[in-house]
């Protein structure tokens, strides 16, 4: 460490002037600091140039990670509606279904309408209605939609085994 130089200065207050004592340590001569005009260090200008570049390498690793967090967080939250909604449609067709009068074309337009607005068009071979009608009363009926969700960012694919993955709802109740 360098000399210490010690200065006194004058400050006006409603008490009066008071004396106060200002230690500033002097670094080395082979140190690269400065002391400034408050009396605080400061680094050379090419120490910030450093310290800028490494925030930008952190920035560039750390962005990519972050992103495809946010687009998984979305992924996911894309699938859990798609299975939601299966399920709703699944339980709107057995109840369309609890009827002794119903037929399966009309459970299956009740799970069409339900799924329409977020899932599309389902194929017919995603509904399955057991048993066939005629019914019995009291006979349990079964609803199961399947339906095959794709992301939309091909990131996850490889994650689902393939290009979409599939979901399945079903639903159970008694017919009256």
């Amino acid at each position: 460490m360098g000399r210490r130089i010690v200065s006194y200065s004058k400050l006006d207050y409603y008490d009066g002037p008071i004396a106060r004592m200002v230690e500033i340590d002097m670094p080395s001569p082979r140190s690269s600091t400065s002391i400034n005009q408050a009396g605080h260090r400061a680094t050379s200008e090419r120490g910030r140039i450093g310290q800028e570049g490494q925030n930008i390498v952190e920035f560039a690793l750390v962005v990519p990670l972050i992103v495809l967090l946010l687009v998984g967080i979305v992924e996911f939250g894309r699938g859990m509606n798609a299975f939601i909604t299966l399920s709703e449609a699944a339980r709107e067709g057995a109840r369309a279904g609890i009827y002794a009068s119903a037929t399966d074309s009309s459970i299956r337009t009740a799970v069409r309408s339900q799924a329409a607005a977020t899932l599309g068009q389902l194929p017919d071979g995603g509904i399955t209605i057991s048993p066939s009608e005629p019914r019995a009363s009291g006979a349990l009926l079964s609803v199961t939609v399947e339906y095959a969700f794709s992301p939309a960012t091909p990131i996850f694919s490889p994650l689902l085994g393939g290009d979409s993955l599939n979901l399945r709802a079903q639903s159970k109740m008694r017919v009256q």
